[in-house]
């Protein structure tokens, strides 16, 4: 499928404020996707495409959703914000041709996420609230958490959508709570033998078997809901970075505990490791500088 193409045509359906946002979402959902490892021709396809269908009237989705038969529940019909996700999908089947299913189902659902989201169903999802347009109190810290932990970054998402809507006095779908809810119980499941004080200082002791340096360890439980301590942390070199959480991984498995989440593997450049109440970072010294967690969580105290 031709991007380039795709672009002068949606160009052609939205304000030029809308198609300027539509390519920020692009923007950030290509950083997303290089960083979680995402397929990047799927990622620019849907974010490009998310916002198709943004600039209809509500009569002519309701004329789409009724001449197509479109599956579209109660609350969407009663809520026209939300109508153009799966309009949008059912255009960007009809009209461009896309035939992917998950790429139709980040369409379908990035005004409401749902449960049991995909990679790229969450991307979409975090791209349109964080993509370099948008103006917003704690909209910066949301975009270093994206980066950071993407489970994360999506409760943060769907906690700011749901007092944003009820400060409205509008309706909520459910699908949002049961996305929000459904990634905070699987996060949920890991239950340490350590309280998250002594894990961290436990990994600690791990990253400097392996010669990590400038280890620390940040208390941010009273500052997020996200978690309880970070524990960040340098590697001299891409493969010393690796084989530090690889390090970590082995010893917490003799431990019997398992990470919820491990990412960035991959590049060698941050290794993000999720235990839930702990959080773990290496980082090369120079993405380490670059990201600067500790300014970001300088209220936090350090163990």
């Amino acid at each position: 499928m031709d991007y380039e193409l795709l672009k002068l045509e949606v160009e052609k359906m939205m304000s030029d404020k809308r198609y300027r946002h539509s390519l920020g979402v692009v923007e950030s959902a290509m950083e997303l996707a290089q960083r979680y490892g995402c397929d990047m021709e799927k990622t620019m396809i849907a974010a490009i495409l998310h916002d198709c269908a943004k600039s209809f009237s509500r009569k002519k989705m309701l004329d789409i959703i009724e001449k197509n038969d479109l599956d579209v529940d109660e609350i969407t019909y009663y809520e026209t914000q939300l109508m153009h996700g799966p309009v949008g999908s059912f255009v960007a089947k009809s009209k461009f041709g896309v035939d992917d299913e998950e790429i139709l189902s980040a369409i379908r659902y990035h005004t409401t996420g749902k449960k049991s989201m995909t990679m790229l169903e969450k991307i979409i999802y975090l791209a349109d609230f964080v993509e370099p347009g948008r103006k917003y109190h704690g909209v910066e810290q949301l975009r270093k958490l994206a980066m950071a932990d993407l489970d994360k970054a999506m409760i943060q998402a769907f906690d700011n959508t749901i007092k944003y809507v009820v400060s409205l006095d509008s309706v909520l779908h459910t699908d949002t709570i049961e996305a929000r809810n459904h990634l905070i119980m699987e996060r949920g499941k890991i239950t340490l033998e350590y309280n998250s004080n002594e894990l961290a200082k436990k990994i600690k002791e791990w990253i400097e078997d392996k010669n990590g340096t400038d280890v620390e360890i940040i208390d941010v439980k009273d500052l997020t809901p996200m978690t309880d301590v970070f524990v960040i942390a340098s590697g001299s070199s891409t493969v010393n970075v690796k084989a530090i959480a690889e390090h970590v991984d082995e010893m917490a498995s003799k431990e019997g505990i398992e990470p919820i989440s491990n990412e960035g593997r991959q590049g060698g450049r941050w290794i993000l490791i999720d235990f839930n109440s702990v959080v773990v970072h290496v980082f090369l010294e120079e993405e380490r500088q670059f990201y600067d967690l500790e300014r970001l969580w300088s209220d936090g105290k350090k163990l």
